[in-house]
């Protein structure tokens, strides 16, 4: 049927315009020339482009892996210029990639810009110097995706922006611990690129700082564009040692200056412990996508040491070997926890591997609270698997959490009866070595949750009284239901709650159903405005609010649950 609506479509484009969705050429040689800008392709297609499987630049990674499309424009205005290239996936979900080249984009080419996308509509800008002749890629991801309706446009936005002071090493910004700056990336082109890490082919500039001795450095970055940062130890294009190269990392939090709307790939916060030594801050841009603002800020602290704490488990692995890697191990190796027991270990990260310490726990009850909770000499990683059934652990089936040096990390996950894997070690891969600073201890519990799942709680009005409904999913331990009545006052607070039920209302639910109440209450007055509260008992005798409602007599007003 798609393919027939399809068919019945481009007829009737046929018939209102003369002609079908013009495709871009398909190779450099037939690229589709652009003689003039601004310029627009609107409603085009490169659904009939062949892929001809060549690897044109790495900036655009997976998008260069589908039909290639080509435009081809050359700069003859007598001046350089900036571009914006713009594109807009129309229908969405082809996981379409657009790259801007300095020449055909064969491999080894100048990536001047990249955007890509399940569904795309973005921007990205690049200098154009005058005579040079560019060409513009729209690929996608691996077949059988071809981008079947997208739109294309190119303007001039004028002269381009003058490079940064410190757009490259010989013009590096010194700063200096627990400091903070706001920049901008508007002109710099690319000159860092990460080694072993993310591709940072976009504008980027370089600050460095200096330590007189070993400190727990944090770096705080938020922009308004996607953004990489990379920190070496010396300043190079990235090839040598490098610290960390990462886009979004760590728990969003904002610098102390600037006032950024970060974009959703525009954070990063990285604390490590460094020794005395200059290093070289990179802000940057992942794939080059956009240019953009930004606040940095340097903090410096004693570095985060400490010791197991007392009662703790040592880690049966040696720092350093690979006994308990988990699913990263042939054959899958676990290493069994019990509730209440807290693990003393070590990790390592070094040239984008790590250490990853996995743990087995099997959780007794009908329904449990697992609690896996610690902090690390470095920067820290938690995860909670909640499905075991094997090691294709796909999203929704985990949960995990990251937190800085000496930052006190905590999952918490409501699970039923069953074995789980329990994973600790660095959030990041560089920079922690055996032997120093290596040390993390994490604790699990796992306890009974005796709970109620509850649905609803309503209150309406019938002529018997105030008429109380609730439903529940799920009551486990539970002996039932407590009913409380509060009337609104004059200056607008609820009075002392009194109850409305004599007797407990049973429990009529269990572990695997719910259940289905009803309660009136007589005792009302016309006009008045009364809130009611809903508790569980359980069976311990303990008592647990679930939810309110209030009702102003002759108005609904549906409950909250808490």
């Amino acid at each position: 049927m798609r393919t027939l609506w399809g068919l019945f479509i481009g007829v009737m484009v046929l018939l209102a315009s003369g002609a079908l969705y013009a495709a871009p050429g398909d190779t450099c040689a037939t690229a589709t020339v652009i003689s003039t800008l601004p310029y627009t392709d609107a409603n085009t297609n490169n659904c009939s482009c062949t892929d001809d499987a060549v690897d044109y630049s790495s900036c655009m990674s997976y998008y260069d892996s589908g039909y290639d499309g080509f435009y081809e424009y050359t700069n003859n205005t007598g001046a350089d210029f900036l571009v914006e290239v713009c594109a807009i996936d129309n229908i969405g979900g082809d996981y379409l990639g657009v790259g801007l080249y300095e020449g055909c984009p064969t491999a080894g080419a100048t990536c001047l810009g990249f955007m890509g996308g399940y569904t795309v509509n973005s921007c990205f800008s690049a200098c154009l110097e005058n005579g040079v002749t560019y060409y513009i890629l729209v690929d996608n991801w691996a077949s059988p995706y071809c981008a079947d309706d997208y739109t294309l446009t190119l303007t001039n936005e004028g002269p381009c922006p003058t490079p940064p002071a410190n757009d490259d090493c010989s013009g590096v910004i010194a700063l200096s611990c627990d400091s903070c700056t706001e920049g901008s990336v508007f002109g710099a082109v690319n000159d860092f690129n990460c080694s072993g890490g993310s591709v940072t082919v976009g504008p980027d500039i370089v600050y460095s700082f200096t330590l007189a001795a070993s400190r727990q450095v944090t770096i705080i970055a938020e922009a308004d564009y996607d953004m990489d940062i990379g920190i070496s130890t010396v300043c190079d294009d990235g090839s040598a040692a490098t610290l960390l190269c990462a886009d979004t990392s760590g728990t969003h939090t904002d610098p102390s200056c600037g006032d950024i709307t970060h974009n959703t790939y525009g954070y990063a916060t990285w604390s490590q412990t460094l020794a005395a030594s200059t290093y070289y801050i990179w802000v940057d841009s992942y794939s080059g996508a956009t240019a953009g603002n930004f606040a940095l800020e340097i903090l410096c602290d004693d570095p985060c040491d400490f010791d197991c704490p007392t009662g703790s488990v040592p880690e049966a692995e040696p720092c350093g070997d690979d006994l308990n890697g988990g699913c990263n191990t042939t054959p899958y190796t676990f290493e069994p926890i019990n509730s209440g027991d807290t693990v003393c270990g070590t990790a390592w990260a070094d040239a984008g591997s790590r250490d990853t310490d996995w743990y087995e726990i099997t959780a007794p009850f009908a329904s449990n609270i697992l609690t896996w909770t610690g902090m690390a000499e470095f920067p820290f990683q938690l995860i909670v698997v909640t499905n075991t059934s094997d090691c294709n652990i796909a999203a929704g089936e985990y949960i995990l959490d990251t937190g800085l040096a000496c930052e006190e990390v905590t999952l918490s996950a409501t699970v039923p009866a069953g074995v789980y894997w329990l994973w600790a070690g660095p959030s990041d891969f560089y920079n922690t070595t055996c032997g120093a600073l290596d040390l993390y201890y994490a604790t699990v519990t796992c306890e009974e949750d005796l709970y109620v799942d509850l649905i609803s709680f309503d209150a309406s009005k019938i002529k018997k009284g105030v008429r109380l409904d609730w439903e529940t999913a799920v009551e486990i331990d539970v002996l039932g239901f407590n009913l409380y009545r509060q009337q609104l006052r004059k200056d607008g607070s609820f009075g002392k709650m009194s109850s409305v039920n004599a007797n407990l209302i049973p429990s009529q639910g269990n572990a695997f159903m719910g259940a289905k109440y009803s309660f009136v209450d007589p005792d009302i007055a016309i006009g008045q405005t009364y809130r009611y509260t809903l508790k569980s008992v359980e069976l311990s005798s303990e008592s647990k609010e679930l939810a309110t409602t209030d009702i102003t007599i002759r108005d609904i007003v549906r409950g909250i649950v808490n």
